[in-house]
């Protein structure tokens, strides 16, 4: 303590010492959201062990994640399980907007779509009267929420391009004319099917710019509860016969009064789900809906003559207005605030610090570039089954993800642990992997098979590459002030990754 005696890093402890936690509230928060998500709008496994929170859905936890982070998330899967009714139902919760308005605001893919239906077309209005070129943005363009487009792989490869600086930047412009987000980097979803006649390939730079992915999956256990009814297999006799008594009465009524029918069924609908002791999904969903403030949102960003910030100002104000329909199932400001700045500070621990290090450093150890070639002995190794080499995007940014599920999981800092969980979703989209590599019969079967042979990927590095040479590579990244003692002692290990940085490190010596 010493060296800081000046510092005032003494006073900086005092004052934490001195504050109360709100860690658990922090966490109950998220998991509210989670939840509401898991009731309404996507049913599935709980797949992912998220520590004092219990286990969870991967594909509502990293689409929640990239909302708070503001990152890109790659959601893949066949058509019709959730992939977008997710990202819109996790966007009207952390950014306060009615459902319906954030589904107008998304981006549909397509074969005919061009920059001009992405972002913004020229007011041809104002040149007729000579006042000059403005530009007239899209909802997409404009919407202060999550950018959502649907179907990224139908988009043409030379429009996908156009795309590729508005992921990466959150900035969207035509001609001489931007849009930027007043959150900065908005968060970033692009659904995606797996591949049928219909689709594009997605280009590696564009794949790259997503941070993470995550595959949905058919749940076994849907039953009646997706399609909003009661479940009857699960009733007592005097329960059954009550619905259907419900049921005869309410046609009855709808046959006396059709110009009430839709008041009958909805009167109808609460007693059955009453009778049945269930939550009634449709209603369920009213949580997150209301067709009022989206019109009012819609009319507000279709006015030509009203500045952005003059939009973005009677935005807010309907915001708060909606910020108390949903209290209860949203993250509030506050909270958001805290997950997103402890997500991105979140420390590793000194072992899991080099375990991340190690494994992209493997990965990327041997230059993986078209027309190269990697010698045979390097196949039974990791390295040898991923056929390109990884950007640093994933290493700096997928830190990130590690650390807000650390925070959730109840963790002071990233353990190696949680650093296996994440991987997966980091590499799955962006690796090529190797024709002979054949994912373990005990992975997840509802997952992609880019998603398994990634977990594949990372426990046979964890157990053939890491495990057995843990302490070579503690002391290899603690003694890399030195790299002449590395060079020397380790140039003919045995384990590919640790050679070439020894090699490296000679050369650089020379």
């Amino acid at each position: 303590m010493s060296k800081t005696k000046n510092s005032g890093l003494e006073g900086f402890l005092k004052r934490a010492s001195e504050t109360t936690s709100s860690k658990e509230d922090v966490a109950e928060s998220f998991m509210n959201a989670h939840d509401y998500i898991q009731r309404s709008y996507y049913v599935n496994h709980p797949n992912f062990d998220l520590g004092q929170c219990g286990q969870v859905n991967d594909t509502i936890l990293m689409s929640l994640a990239n909302s708070i982070l503001r990152k890109n998330l790659l959601v893949k899967g066949n058509y019709g399980l959730g992939k977008t009714t997710t990202s819109e139902a996790v966007s009207s919760l952390i950014y306060q907007l009615p459902v319906e308005f954030v589904d107008k605001g998304m981006l549909q893919g397509n074969p005919f779509l061009t920059e001009e239906k992405i972002f913004g077309r020229v007011d041809l209005s104002k040149i007729n009267r000579g006042e000059g070129e403005d530009v007239l943005f899209s909802l997409f363009s404009q919407t202060p929420s999550a950018k959502i487009v649907d179907e990224i792989n139908r988009i043409p490869p030379q429009t996908q391009n156009s795309l590729l600086k508005a992921v990466e930047t959150g900035q969207f412009g035509y001609l001489d004319r931007f849009v930027i987000s007043p959150m900065g980097k908005a968060p970033f979803f692009a659904t995606t099917n797996y591949d049928d006649i219909g689709n594009t390939e997605m280009s590696p730079p564009l794949l790259d710019r997503f941070d993470a992915s995550v595959d949905v999956s058919q749940p076994l256990w849907l039953g009646n509860y997706i399609m909003g009814e009661p479940n009857l297999s699960g009733l007592r006799d005097d329960e059954r016969r009550a619905l259907m008594e419900l049921r005869t009465a309410t046609n009855r009524l709808i046959e006396a009064s059709p110009d009430k029918a839709d008041e009958i069924l909805k009167e109808s609908r609460k007693y059955a789900f009453e009778i049945a002791g269930t939550p009634d999904i449709k209603e369920q969903r009213t949580k997150i809906s209301n067709y009022e403030l989206s019109e009012r949102l819609q009319e507000i960003f279709s006015d030509p003559p009203l500045s952005y910030q003059s939009k973005l100002e009677k935005c807010a104000s309907i915001q708060r207005e909606f910020n108390e329909q949903i209290r209860g199932i949203g993250v509030g400001n506050g909270k958001l605030k805290v997950l997103e700045t402890i997500g991105k500070n979140q420390p590793f621990n000194e072992n899991s610090q080099v375990y991340w290090n190690v494994f992209f450093d493997h990965i990327n150890c041997i230059p993986k570039r078209p027309g190269d070639e990697m010698s045979n002995h390097d196949e039974q190794y990791p390295v040898g089954k991923i056929e390109n080499e990884l950007s640093v995007r994933p290493r700096i940014r997928g830190k990130e993800f590690a650390g807000l599920i650390s925070y959730l999981k109840g963790e002071d800092s990233i353990s190696t642990e949680t650093v296996q969980q994440v991987l997966p979703y980091l590499i799955s989209h962006r690796a090529a992997f190797s024709d002979n590599l054949e994912a373990d019969a005990s992975d997840d079967l509802t997952n992609s098979l880019s998603m398994r042979n990634a977990k594949h990927i990372i426990r046979e590095f964890t157990e053939d590459v890491y495990g057995p040479n843990k302490e070579d590579f503690s002391r290899i990244y603690g003694s890399m002030n030195v790299p002449e003692q590395t060079a020397s002692a380790y140039a003919d290990h045995t384990e590919p990754s640790i050679r070439e940085f020894a090699k490296r490190f000679r050369a650089r010596e020379e």
